[in-house]
């Protein structure tokens, strides 16, 4: 006798059950209340057969064996289709079997409601935050205190959506940042989960090679997954916004296989039009300039410490005492070399005789970049 074909479905109402053999289906654990649906279940039919039931037939057999899972496990992951146009339910329907077919659980984190979501929004138009939210009302956010974040995280809160910011501290964030991130969730009133974490524990993130920016980003957002899964916040979310080209940002390699959602992205939003909404919110981090985190300052292949690290912090510490802004002071081996805009390199050169003295103590030479710093928007 024939096995049933692994891409038959009910066109009408019905409830689908994840049962492909494969890495994917066989560990995939969904939760979320509105789409997707966890019972335990006793030991099924053989992995690789499927079952496709309809709702009214399920409540009919419901507590009998024929309404057990079709694969050995003890959670059953089923996708319940919401109320759609059977337009939309056929293209929910087929990115999911897609994205089942071609990714493994192992390579990419998602839940069934997160392609399916991605899937549609991607093939609509005026997607905008309240929708995304209205989607996702219970979120975690991987939070900065930068720009992008910041408004993230005012918009999910203006939403009506459960969303806690998670900030995670390490050598690689100055003491400025982590205390602008305190200040804004106080304007919000929204308590921060802080989470300690040591940057350099992995061996790949302290050697500094042309990847390290993916490892250090795949081992903190495993950190905030980690302990948001614990608080029952199954989705995570972090600040990208449609400004970020992927090839620019090798971190992004790494949202994308730990399944971490960025609405700012999906929603179109551009750096301006972010800088602009957050300050008719009346955000203090509207004209906040853009920073990358301390592990930029050292030189690709040169080994990263807390010592260097602490001797970047305080010299840009110095710097921002007396002026200046947007610069970047950039390590190799003892030498410095500081870029700083364009408006702001005559006066570096003025006092350049003043500032090898204050940070004579940390490095050996330190020169101006002539070229100047273009800065980020």
């Amino acid at each position: 006798m024939n096995e049933p074909s692994p891409r038959r479905a009910e066109a009408n109402d019905m409830e689908l059950v994840t049962t492909r053999a494969s890495p994917f289906a066989d560990r995939l654990r969904l939760r979320s209340r509105r789409f997707l649906v966890d019972r335990p279940t006793s030991r099924g039919p053989e992995r690789g057969t499927r079952c496709v039931r309809s709702t009214g037939e399920r409540q009919r057999k419901a507590g009998s064996a024929d309404t057990r899972n079709c694969f050995s496990g003890d959670l059953r992951p089923t996708l319940v289709l919401p109320t759609l146009r059977g337009v939309q339910r056929r293209l929910l329907l087929v990115a999911f079997l897609w994205s089942a077919r071609t990714i493994s659980f192992r390579e990419r984190k998602e839940t069934v409601l997160d392609i399916g979501t991605k899937y549609l929004m991607s093939h609509q138009k005026n997607v905008n935050i309240q929708q995304f939210f209205s989607a996702h009302p219970r979120c975690a956010l991987a939070f900065s205190g930068g720009v992008d974040s910041s408004y993230l995280l005012y918009a999910g809160l203006q939403c009506g959506a459960e969303i806690r910011p998670y900030y995670v501290k390490s050598q690689f964030q100055p003491d400025f940042e982590y205390r602008d991130a305190l200040r804004l969730c106080r304007d919000l009133g929204v308590e921060p989960v802080v989470l300690r974490f040591d940057a350099l524990c992995s061996p790949a993130v302290r050697a500094n090679g042309p990847d390290r920016c993916y490892h250090c980003k795949i081992n903190i957002m495993s950190t905030i997954i980690a302990r948001a899964s614990a608080d029952a916040f199954p989705i995570l979310l972090d600040g990208t916004n449609a400004s970020d080209e992927a090839g620019d940002r090798p971190g992004m390699r790494a949202l994308g296989e730990l399944g971490i959602l960025s609405p700012l992205r999906l929603c179109g939003l551009t750096k301006p039009e972010i800088r602009r909404l957050s300050r008719k919110a009346g955000l203090f981090t509207w004209d906040k300039p853009a920073y990358a985190c301390l592990a930029t300052r050292v030189k690709t292949g040169e080994e990263i410490t807390n010592e260097r690290l602490s001797a970047v912090e305080r010299g840009e510490d110095w710097l921002f005492s007396q002026g200046f802004t947007d610069f970047r002071l950039r390590t190799a081996g003892r030498n410095a070399l500081l870029q700083f805009p364009e408006g702001q390199l005559a006066r570096a050169r003025e006092l350049l005789p003043e500032i090898r003295e204050k940070l004579s103590a940390d490095f050996a030479d330190i020169e101006i970049d002539p070229k100047g710093r273009t800065t980020a928007l």
